[in-house]
């Protein structure tokens, strides 16, 4: 996968979140920062509109609190074995938008900041 790829998980029942590979799998395969929207979050650092990607219909939120570093090879495997489903990209302008809130929300947990950081992605506020 690459910066801006989405996903969703096949298995509906566990979870029905489009995916959003955030951080640069070139740069570290080992934890590929990924996170979440959802349609209700007390975190606003990142809101995405409807326009903003085909997935996101209504106001959404970057749900980072709940992100995720898995490794570039397990979400290839999960692609090639159908467990996820990938979605059109979102645009550098979104990509750029959830990355800088990336550096702004007081949810993500420190790890997944440090690993933007270290990409020089994002710069400490």
């Amino acid at each position: 996968m690459k910066a801006g790829d989405t996903f969703v998980l096949n298995d509906r029942g566990v979870d029905e979140h489009l995916w959003i590979v955030v951080s640069d799998p070139t740069q570290n395969p080992d934890e590929v920062l990924v996170v979440n929207l959802t349609s209700h979050s007390i975190d606003r650092a990142c809101v995405l509109q409807s326009g903003d990607h085909p997935f996101v219909k209504h106001e959404s939120f970057i749900n980072y609190r709940d992100s995720r570093t898995p490794k570039d090879e397990n979400l290839d495997w999960r692609v090639r074995t159908g467990a996820l489903d990938t979605r059109k990209a979102v645009s550098r302008e979104v990509l750029d938008r959830i990355r800088q809130g990336a550096a702004q929300s007081q949810f993500i947990p420190k790890g997944h900041r440090q690993l933007l950081l270290d990409q020089g992605l994002i710069q400490q506020l």
